[in-house]
């Protein structure tokens, strides 16, 4: 049976290779992070099996905006993987780094699960799988 899956964060590491994974399996992928050109690259690739979307977690009024669109063509999402996250040295300390990492990696994460829960619920099914820093 193939999938509709959504990846979001898949433009980089444990996303990216997740998306390899599923398409090489013929799965359908949703993919949705913030840098435009790699989402087109992964489209090119495998257009047949892959959907990019633009957004960013950690902006609520853009997350919700792409999150309708990805409702509006798929009727339904068997398994979402929130992967999305970023990571800097911060050897100055700098407080705005630390709120900018913050913003994508908690509050970013908790408007992803709260939306995907919502479908999840509404479709009575769905897995979601978390990876967290």
């Amino acid at each position: 049976m193939n999938m509709n899956i959504l990846i979001i964060g898949a433009t980089s590491g444990i996303g990216h290779n997740l998306w390899k994974h599923y398409v090489s399996s013929g799965h359908n992928v949703i993919v949705a992070g913030r840098r435009r050109e790699l989402l087109d690259d992964m489209e090119r690739s495998c257009p047949e099996h892959t959907l990019p979307v633009l957004c960013d977690i950690s902006q609520t009024e853009s997350f919700y905006n792409a999150w309708e669109s990805i409702i509006h063509k798929h009727s339904r999402i068997d398994l979402a993987i929130v992967c999305a996250g970023i990571g800097e040295l911060n050897q100055n300390l700098d407080v705005e780094t630390e709120l900018s990492t913050l913003s994508v990696n908690v509050m970013g994460w908790a408007n992803a699960v709260a939306s995907i829960y919502r479908v999840f619920e509404r479709q009575k099914s769905g897995h979601l799988v978390t990876v967290t820093s």
